[in-house]
C-alpha cells in the first residue's frame, strides 16, 4: 500500500540534499537531486531551492545543519510548503531529532516527503512509516559508530596511525604497500618543541614561554595544523596575518603531558600496551626518559625536580634537523 497521498499540484519543493563524506559517490548529489526534481515534476510541483549540506553527519539535528537549518525558520516557512528528501536518512539519523522535525512540520502546516521511500508525512500511514524508519536510521548510525571506533581500536593496537590531527611535533607518512599510516619528526615543529622543552626545564614559567612564543609570531599547533592540512605548511605568521589563536599556559600543559612527546600511542589520555605491558610506539620520541620525568616533576609542581634533572651532553632531537 502506498502511503503518498494526493496532495494538490503547484506546491513549493524545497529539497534536502546531504553528504556525510563528499566523495560519497552511493549517495551523490547529483542522484539526490535528480530524484526530487523528478517527484516533484510527476506530482505537478515546483521546487523552489535547494538545502545542500555536504561533509555534514547524519547525527547532526537538522535545525542545527548549516542549509537546512536556515530553512526551517519562522522568517523562511512561508516560502515553501513540502520539504523532500532522497531518503529519510538525509534528513537525519536520529529518531528524537527526526520527530522532532516531523512535529515542527506539523505544526507549520507542511508536508514531508521522501521521494525514493514514499513516504509522505500528510497521511498516517506515512507517518507511522516514518517512525519506524527513523528508528532504523539510528540504529545504523550507531553500527557506523561502532565500526568506526573498533577500527581505530585495531590500527592503535598495530601501531598504526589512525587518522586525524598528528601530535604537534609529528607528521603522519604512509608505512609503505597500502598497510597504513605512521608518524615521523616534523622538520618544522621539532626545533620548537624542542626549545619548549629546554626553557621548562630551564626553569622559565609556562605564561612566560607562552608570551615569548606570541611575541616572535609562532603559530600555536592548532593554527599549524590548519597551514600543514592546506599544503602549505608555516610556523610562523605571515606578514600581515592577524592571529587566530594564541599560545597559553595551558596550550604548553597539554603539549608536554602528552605521551606523544615519548613516541607512544595513546588514547583517552592513556598510554596502549602490548600483552606484555610494553607501550606501543608510534613514532620515535621527541623527548628521553629522563626529560619526560622531570618536566611531569615540574608540571606538578614540583619545581625541586629540576635540581636532580641533569641534561645529557647530546639530546634526543639533536642533529634530526639540519
Amino acid at each position: 500500500m502506498s502511503t503518498m497521498s494526493a496532495a494538490p499540484t503547484g506546491l513549493r519543493v524545497l529539497g534536502r540534499l546531504r553528504l556525510s563524506r563528499s566523495t560519497d559517490e552511493s549517495t551523490s548529489l547529483e542522484r539526490q537531486r535528480e530524484t526530487i526534481q523528478g517527484w516533484a515534476d510527476a506530482y505537478g510541483h515546483k521546487v523552489i531551492g535547494w538545502a545542500e549540506d555536504v561533509d555534514v553527519s547524519g547525527a547532526v539535528d537538522p535545525f542545527d545543519t548549516p542549509q537546512l537549518g536556515s530553512w526551517l525558520t519562522p522568517d523562511r516557512a512561508t516560502d515553501w510548503d513540502i520539504l523532500a528528501a532522497w531518503k529519510l536518512d538525509r534528513l537525519g539519523r536520529n529518531a528524537i531529532q527526526l520527530n522532532r522535525l516531523f512535529g515542527w512540520c506539523n505544526e507549520h502546516g507542511k508536508t514531508l516527503v521522501s521521494c525514493s521511500e514514499s513516504i509522505d508525512l500528510s497521511s498516517w500511514a506515512g507517518r507511522m512509516l516514518a517512525s519506524v524508519i527513523a528508528g532504523l536510521a539510528e540504529g545504523e548510525l550507531e553500527a557506523i559508530r561502532e565500526r568506526s571506533r573498533a577500527s581505530r581500536v585495531k590500527l592503535r593496537e598495530s601501531a598504526r596511525w589512525a587518522g586525524g590531527k598528528p601530535p604537534f611535533g609529528y607528521r603522519a607518512v604512509p608505512r609503505g604497500e597500502g598497510s597504513g599510516w605512521t608518524l615521523e619528526h616534523d622538520p618544522l615543529a621539532v626545533p620548537l618543541v624542542q626549545r619548549i622543552v629546554d626553557d621548562v626545564l630551564d626553569g622559565k614559567p609556562l605564561s612566560r614561554v607562552a608570551s615569548e612564543l606570541n611575541t616572535e609570531g609562532y603559530r600555536t599547533p592548532r593554527d599549524y595544523h590548519v597551514t600543514v592540512k592546506a599544503g602549505d605548511p608555516s610556523l610562523h605568521l605571515r606578514d600581515g596575518e592577524e592571529r587566530s589563536s594564541r599560545w597559553q599556559a595551558g596550550t604548553l600543559r597539554n603539549l608536554l603531558q602528552n605521551p606523544a612527546l615519548r613516541g607512544y600511542v595513546h588514547h583517552q589520555g592513556r598510554i596502549v600496551r602490548d600483552d606484555d605491558g610494553m607501550p606501543l610506539v608510534l613514532g620515535e620520541p621527541l623527548v628521553d626518559s629522563e626529560e619526560w620525568d622531570a618536566l611531569q616533576a615540574i608540571l606538578e609542581g614540583k619545581r625541586e625536580a629540576r635540581k636532580h634533572y641533569k641534561r645529557p651532553d647530546t639530546a634526543p632531537l639533536a642533529g634530526v634537523v639540519c
